[in-house]
């Protein structure tokens, strides 16, 4: 893991903009030539979002994701860490007059950003509410509403499409008096063939957007109502925040879900609010799991395994089957507490203090292959130097983008115990730390004390369980992928 040692790269964040950010958020953001923007220019999405934030006092690494979750907003489909950039998507921007679209998307980001938390994914949270302040603020920037009623409120989440009546009537692009409306942008001919973008047709009696915007200090409405636009994005920006906590103070009054939500610090605090079960420091639900090296992986439960088709992700017919001679010759027949795939011919097997040494031949059925003999052995210090000895383990998994599917692995693997864990070298067979505490900081993001089953996909994903619950590591980026942990469920695993 990043912190023991093993060092591993990293991609760098690039984003092509709307709109060209001067502040500290721009270290995120490759310095491309950019067209002409569609949303507020300069740092004043984030001027707007700082003093929405700053009026909940959220702390300021917390801030700063809501900002990049606004930003977001203006990539392009492929370039957020998390999500999709939304360029294309006129009603992230409630451009060309996308009123009940963009509402719609708005209410859409509430909804998802109060399941999050409750779920314990606060990530995915801050980045809902980080998109979704972006179109309000847009809303403020692109369309007449200012001009027109700039003290009045407006329902951002039940906005209409404009009547036949209103669109009868035009809209001084000069003054942008009128009907309420927002301007249109145009796509690129390229854009539309590649069906990133839908072709847009303007009414002759509505605007172009850069005769609308006020995204700006010298745009055409002029900087006084810039600054009034501002102002209004500001409020609104705040009470869809508002909304938020009263939600989560509606659902779940007194458990604090709002400050684990706005504060800096520990994330797993929004996951171990959520599943309770998660910060228990033991195992919960055995889960002995091993990829077998020739596209199948195998699940143990009790007395009973299942095979796992994994490019499916479902297991083959006609599974569970009893773990007995024929099976699985010279195995447990049952309580197995971990499985691993040492080399492309060998795998461990453990149950209580003793393991067993498994012979694995990925060419033919199951039952061909055979432990080594002398096995079961009981674990020690000769044996596994540097393991929990007669305690035994919990949970096993070798390391490493390619995992078994190939045979070729890293060289590394790491046994967990409770609530720690040891890197084990294959080459030596010996521990290559100490017992370690497994932390959200140790595992970048791994929320629970201790796992129950490990497997090694053989993707570059590694997926770790615990309880009922499972993450999904991704080895290149040496972290947990946003979103997790995700419920072990019919959907998720399907025959598990």
């Amino acid at each position: 893991m990043g912190n023991d040692g093993i060092q591993r790269s990293m991609g760098r964040f690039h984003l092509v903009k709307r709109c060209l950010w001067t502040t500290t958020i721009t270290t995120l953001f490759h310095p491309l030539a950019i067209p002409e923007a569609h949303a507020f220019q300069g740092p004043y999405h984030e001027e707007v979002t700082k003093k929405a934030t700053a009026y909940f006092e959220f702390g300021s690494e917390t801030a700063k994701a809501v900002i990049t979750g606004n930003l977001n907003a203006d990539a392009k489909p492929s370039e957020p860490l998390i999500g999709e950039g939304e360029w294309f998507k006129p009603e992230a921007h409630f451009d060309n007059e996308t009123f009940s679209d963009g509402s719609a998307r708005i209410r859409a980001k509430f909804d998802s950003a109060v399941a999050n938390i409750v779920a314990g994914n606060k990530d995915l949270a801050i980045e809902d509410i980080g998109r979704a302040l972006h179109a309000i603020q847009d809303f403020m920037s692109h369309s007449n509403f200012v001009v027109n009623s700039p003290n009045d409120a407006i329902d951002l989440f039940n906005l209409t499409d404009p009547t036949s009546a209103d669109r009868a009537k035009g809209v001084d692009c000069n003054t942008g008096k009128g009907p309420l409306s927002t301007g249109y942008w145009y796509y690129t001919d390229l854009e539309i063939a590649q069906t990133l973008a839908k072709k847009v047709t303007r009414p002759s009696n509505r605007c172009m957007h850069d005769k609308l915007h006020k995204d700006k200090p010298d745009c055409p409405a002029g900087a006084a109502l810039h600054e009034v636009a501002k102002k209004r994005a500001v409020d609104f920006s705040i009470d869809f925040i508002q909304r938020i906590k009263t939600k989560l103070d509606k659902l779940h009054p007194g458990k604090g879900l709002f400050d684990v939500l706005v504060k800096d610090g520990d994330r797993c605090k929004a996951v171990f609010l959520a599943h309770p079960e998660l910060a228990l420091k033991k195992k919960l639900v055995p889960r002995p799991a091993i990829n077998w090296g020739n596209g199948k992986a195998f699940f143990f439960n009790g007395d009973k395994y299942t095979r796992y088709d994994i490019a499916k992700g479902a297991p083959d017919p006609g599974y569970p089957k009893s773990i007995d001679a024929q099976t699985w010759p010279g195995l447990w027949t049952s309580g197995i507490d971990a499985a691993l795939k040492w080399s492309s011919d060998t795998a461990y097997f453990f149950k209580g203090n003793q393991y067993i040494r498994y012979r694995i031949k990925p060419d033919v059925v199951i039952d061909k292959s055979h432990p080594f003999p002398g096995f079961p052995k009981t674990i020690d210090e000769k044996s596994w130097p540097g393991l929990w000895g007669a305690s035994g383990i919990d949970a096993s998994v070798e390391w490493g983008p390619s995992g078994g599917a190939l045979g070729i692995l890293t060289n590394k693997a790491y046994i967990f115990n409770g609530n720690e864990y040891v890197r084990y070298s294959v080459l030596t067979g010996k521990a290559e730390t100490t017992h370690k505490v497994v932390t959200a900081q140790s595992w970048n993001g791994l929320c629970a004390n201790g796992i129950d089953g490990a497997v090694n996909w053989g993707n570059g994903k590694v997926y770790l369980f615990k309880g009922n619950y499972y993450f999904r590591f991704d080895v290149k980026k040496d972290k947990v992928d946003p979103g997790y942990p995700q419920p072990v469920n019919s959907s998720t695993w399907p025959g598990l």
